[in-house]
């Protein structure tokens, strides 16, 4: 009688698997797929073609086996995409649009925390960028740890790194990716702790150190980005 069973059943099971991992004439995959590692049984990925291009959704494995990412392929040239942690959670999620990231990427911490909110074009970093404070807890309130503007995947305008309380810790403007003019540091109290010029990402001119008043100052002046100390003529 476990005949009986077993032929039928052995039957099915070859049926399903002459349905995966197919070509079509033009020797391009078709239908649905599943990829490997080299010299191994581990997924690698799961998907449907249609004439060789992706489409709907694949799910990406690691080596250790775990879901490393799932690409909802929209069309020809956009995908949705999530990227996750080892332990499930996501890590990262966004839209490609002709294979380059595009808009929005929310990026995020092992606890499901918000870290990152980056905007792309083509590729690259372009307008308004956000870093978070690391949060532990949901009781705690989401608060902006760095905010920045990006020209062509570079830093370029204002820059600004805030404290906890959501005071401005320093700031100042960089020109394609470079420290640019005057950057101004702060104590947690918002009174000014240093300030002073850069010129391409370089310390040049008089720099000032505040104690916490003011009125009170130390002053150095650097010189490509060295102390610049006055021979003495004597």
């Amino acid at each position: 009688m476990k005949w009986i069973f077993c032929i039928p059943l052995f039957f099915i099971l070859n049926c399903f698997a002459q349905d995966v991992n197919k070509l079509n004439k033009a020797g391009e995959k078709q239908g649905s797929w599943t990829g490997y590692y080299e010299n191994s049984y581990n997924k690698r990925y799961q998907g449907y073609f249609d004439n060789g291009k992706p489409t709907g959704r694949f799910t990406y494995y690691a080596l250790e086996g775990h879901i490393n990412s799932i690409v909802d392929f929209i069309n020809d040239s956009i995908s949705d995409v999530q990227m996750f942690h080892d332990n499930g959670t996501i890590m990262a999620e966004g839209k490609y649009l002709n294979k380059l990231k595009t808009g929005k990427w929310f990026i995020y911490s092992r606890n499901d925390y918000l870290l990152n909110i980056f905007t792309y074009h083509k590729g690259a970093l372009e307008g308004t960028q956000y870093t978070y404070h690391p949060k532990f807890d949901d009781y705690e309130k989401l608060k902006v740890m760095e905010q920045y503007e990006c020209k062509g995947g570079l830093k370029h305008g204002l820059w600004k790194e805030f404290n906890k309380l959501g005071r401005v810790k320093s700031e100042g403007y960089f020109v394609d990716g470079a420290k640019e003019g005057v950057f101004t540091y702060y104590f947690a109290n918002g009174s000014i702790e240093m300030k002073g010029p850069f010129e391409k990402d370089v310390k040049n001119g008089d720099w000032f150190f505040y104690n916490g008043e003011t009125s009170n100052m130390d002053k150095l002046t650097y010189v490509n980005g060295e102390v610049y100390e006055p021979k003495d003529d004597k």
